[in-house]
């Protein structure tokens, strides 16, 4: 005779949970409320790591000695569910505790933010998020995903909204790509809000780049140096887009700007080393066909 296990005595219960897999955990929880609540009690003390891939999930326990296997790893191909993505994400939060997730979708920005709320609601810290967003609400996705060390986006211009050049951002790890042009200016002041980021890579489509529109100028990429040696938190910058061809210019700018420390240019005029005020990081700043770097080092310029 078969025992609904959800009849069974709480220990009876957890001792049963205590010999099975991951995947045979989230199917009885997924069974009813009571069954949820039951695998959630005795899951309590364990940790779970939370992907989100577009359509698909996945969810693995967080252990320094037990290996990932399918005992302890479990996602959407091994297991359908007729609900919507995001509610899966909801009933997987609320049953299992989620030390960390990571989300990368192609959704709108509510919906987006339907997920920073609800792993916030749930404590949930988000370590990585990658998404596409449009420019009238990029700083709205940057302000809800401040928290992230890892962020990337896809940004799609929509119109010419205004931007608040007085908001700065401090994220981690931070790429936004192109992928249409886009309003100089607007470009310029979103560039100079991530001065204070530690590593940034800004990217546009090869398609975008064939057009001069998108270009920034040498005055743009010399007065976000003249930033940086006032001060700034970038340690790594890889920027493509911008017109190189007076790069050497822009050495002869900051050296008689900048006394009286002097900085090193490179014999081939590709690459040149400054350094922050008051004995601040030094940094490498060269150019590789369209793309520009700045790489912070530990190099003696006196």
């Amino acid at each position: 005779m078969t025992i609904p296990l959800q009849k069974l005595p709480y220990l009876a219960f957890e001792e049963v949970l205590s010999t099975i897999g991951l995947r045979e955990k989230f199917i009885l929880a997924a069974l009813s409320k009571k069954t949820a609540n039951l695998v959630k009690k005795c899951v309590f003390f364990q940790r779970f790591r939370l992907e989100i891939d577009f359509d698909n999930w996945a969810i693995a326990l967080e252990s320094d000695s037990l290996p990932e296997t399918d005992d302890t790893r479990f996602s959407s191909e091994e297991y359908q569910i007729h609900l919507t993505i995001f509610k899966v994400v909801e009933f997987i939060v609320k049953v299992f505790k989620i030390s960390r997730a990571s989300i990368q979708t192609d959704v709108d920005f509510e919906m987006f933010n339907n997920y920073m709320v609800l792993f916030e609601r749930y404590g949930v810290n988000a370590s990585r998020v990658e998404a596409q967003c449009t420019e009238a609400s990029i700083q709205d996705f940057l302000k809800i995903s401040k928290e992230v060390p890892h962020v990337s986006v896809d940004l799609i211009p929509l119109g010419s909204p205004s931007f608040d050049k007085n908001v700065f951002y401090h994220f981690e790890f931070i790429r936004i790509k192109f992928c249409n042009p886009i309003h100089l200016k607007w470009h310029k002041d979103l560039l100079f809000s991530l001065i204070n980021c530690k590593n940034v890579e800004i990217e546009w489509t090869d398609k975008q780049l064939d057009s001069e529109s998108v270009i920034l100028y040498t005055i743009d990429l010399q007065d976000f140096l003249k930033r940086w040696i006032s001060g700034s938190k970038i340690e790594s910058l890889q920027m493509r887009g911008f017109d190189s061809t007076k790069f050497p210019a822009i050495f002869d700018s900051l050296r008689l700007s900048y006394s009286p420390w002097r900085p090193l240019r490179f014999d081939d005029n590709d690459g040149f080393m400054i350094r922050q005020v008051r004995n601040g990081p030094k940094a490498i700043v060269y150019r590789s066909g369209d793309t520009v770097f700045l790489k912070t080092v530990q190099i003696d310029l006196s």
